[in-house]
Order: structure tokens, then C-alpha cells, then sequence
């Protein structure tokens, strides 16, 4: 799928996803289309280059002033930065998203800081979000349900990758949208990539986040990177172990070291993913998941104190 692209998920009616480009990486940026009665988004990119969102409804007969609702998996800016510019263009869109996120979409200047300090120099390829208006947010909690008309999304709160995400289920299309609670799909490798970014990463409940999903067993899995797949208790249980697995070399790696920028450092020189995504963001991803990982075992240690 090439930058710009638009695509059905083949499992679901009425549901299509778009690659936003994001970071110049090639299907890395999802963000979905669904078709309904009332129409809807799921996710919205950094803001960079948004404008691929308004051409791809276009591209299905969407018109901006019958969209009526974005929904924010998490405050992320991959996920949610492009909220306000798209406010300002479909005036009858409602955002929904975790009422943990709502204050940063409304005001941004907190998340940016953030995200300046931990994505470094891929701070390039980002814009400054706009402010979406606290009149057009509507704060969600666990299990609150948002109807589109022939079908409903329904909230389920999945803090393991940030307190402030939810995942939206489709259940008329048994369809889920994971945000990244479910990991990051690699598709040309068929398996899940960790995600673990400061500062709210936390091992134990990003494996109960998973169990939630394997609980509900939907039909398709919509990541929040990379696509679609359809659901497969297999590839989960492997993400889990691969969760595991990435925190205890990580903290391995911390009892060798001299220090914790020699730990980022070393990641980063052996970062996976190299051919898939590129140098530059492999080892850009490499840098902050291992920050967040150092951030959750400081956290641990503090717990036993």
C-alpha cells in the first residue's frame, strides 16, 4: 500500500483505511474510513499532510459536512493530531475519546512538549496540532457506546500503552479498533512489534489489554499502524511473549551497562525492523521504546521501595 492509498478491510462492510504517510514511511500511518449512516473516522494522524484524509473521503463519497464523529483511540499525536485541522474542515464532526485525552485535544501545549522531548529529531515530521474545541469533545469512560445510525462503536479502555487510550469495538461488523494496545502489525513479517514509549508504559496491563482482546475475540483487528488483520489468538499470544521478552532485555541490558543512554544507545545501533521501515525510523522507534521500558522499570523498583 503506498502513501495515500485508500483500501476496503475485506472483512467488514463499509469500512476502508488510508495510509496518512506518516513519517514518510509507507503504510505506517492507518487511519479508517466507516461509511455509515453517520459517518465516521477512527484516528486522524499527526496533522502532517491531513489533507490525504479529507481527499480519501472524497475518494468515497464522504462528503466533509455529513461527517459527524472522530474517534481518538489516544492523545498520542500519531493518533490524534489531526483532530482540529480536521474540525475546522467537516464543522459537524464530533470528537469521542477517553476522558483522560480530552484536555490534551483541547489543549495541546502539555502533549507537545511531550512528544517534542520524546521523539527527538522525528520531530520534523510533525506539525503543531490545532486545538479542537472543548464544545465539540465528548469525553469517554469504560463501555460507553457512541451510535452511528446502522451500527455503534463501543469504548474499552486499554491503559497499558497510555492511561489515556481506548479501543472501539464495531460489533455489528465484529470489528476492533485496537489504537496500539494490541502492538504495532508488521506486515511483511506477520507478527506484532512492541510499542512501549514513555511515559505511561506498563507491562502488566498492556498483557491484560491483550486479554481483553483475546477475551472478545473479534472478527479484525484494526491496528493503529500498518492495517487491518483479521484476529488470531496465535499471533497475540506471540505478541505477548514478545512484550516480555522486550522488557527483560532491556533491563538485562541496564545491569550491563554504564549508564542509561548506553542502554538507548545500543538498542538503537541493533534496532529491528531496519529493512521494513528504513534506518531512521527503526532506530528512532528502537530510541523511545526503550525509554519507556527504563521509565516502567523505574517505576517498579519504586513500587517495592
Amino acid at each position: 500500500m503506498d502513501i495515500g492509498d485508500i483500501a476496503t478491510v475485506d472483512t467488514a462492510d463499509d469500512i476502508y483505511y488510508m495510509d496518512t504517510g506518516m513519517y514518510e514511511t509507507p503504510g505506517y500511518g492507518s487511519v479508517y474510513i466507516i461509511d455509515a449512516d453517520q459517518p465516521a473516522i477512527v484516528d486522524t494522524g499527526i496533522g502532517t499532510n491531513y489533507e490525504r484524509i479529507i481527499d480519501a473521503l472524497g475518494r468515497v463519497d464522504i462528503d466533509t459536512n455529513s461527517l459527524a464523529h472522530l474517534f481518538v483511540t489516544h492523545a498520542h499525536l500519531d493518533h490524534a493530531g489531526g483532530a482540529g485541522f480536521l474540525l475546522a474542515d467537516c464543522p459537524n464532526a464530533t470528537v469521542h475519546t477517553h476522558e483522560r485525552a480530552a484536555p490534551h485535544l483541547s489543549d495541546p501545549t502539555q502533549l507537545i512538549e511531550g512528544t517534542r522531548a520524546a521523539v527527538g529529531e522525528q520531530w520534523q515530521y510533525y506539525v503543531e496540532p490545532n486545538p479542537a474545541p472543548a464544545s465539540r469533545i465528548n469525553a469517554l469512560t469504560d463501555g460507553d457506546t457512541v451510535h452511528l445510525g446502522d451500527r455503534s462503536l463501543t469504548a474499552v479502555a486499554a491503559p497499558g500503552h497510555a492511561l489515556h487510550q481506548m479501543m472501539f469495538y464495531d460489533t455489528t461488523e465484529d470489528t476492533l479498533f485496537t489504537g496500539d494496545a494490541a502492538g504495532i502489525y508488521i506486515p511483511m513479517q506477520d507478527r506484532i512489534q512492541q510499542t512501549s514509549p514513555p511515559s505511561q508504559f506498563n507491562l502488566e496491563t498492556c498483557l491484560d489489554d491483550v486479554r481483553a482482546i483475546d477475551s472478545m475475540a473479534p472478527e479484525t483487528l484494526c491496528f493503529g499502524h500498518f492495517g487491518p488483520r483479521v484476529y488470531d489468538d496465535e499471533l497475540l499470544s506471540s505478541y505477548k511473549r514478545a512484550l516480555v521478552e522486550w522488557v527483560e532485555a532491556v533491563r538485562q541490558k541496564r545491569g550491563e551497562a554504564n549508564s542509561d543512554e548506553d542502554v538507548i544507545q545500543y538498542f538503537s545501533d541493533n534496532a529491528e525492523l531496519i529493512d521494513v521501515w528504513g534506518a531512521e525510523k527503526a532506530r528512532a522507534e528502537a530510541r523511545l521504546n526503550v525509554r519507556g521500558v527504563l521509565a516502567y522499570l523505574d517505576w517498579q523498583a519504586a513500587q517495592t521501595d
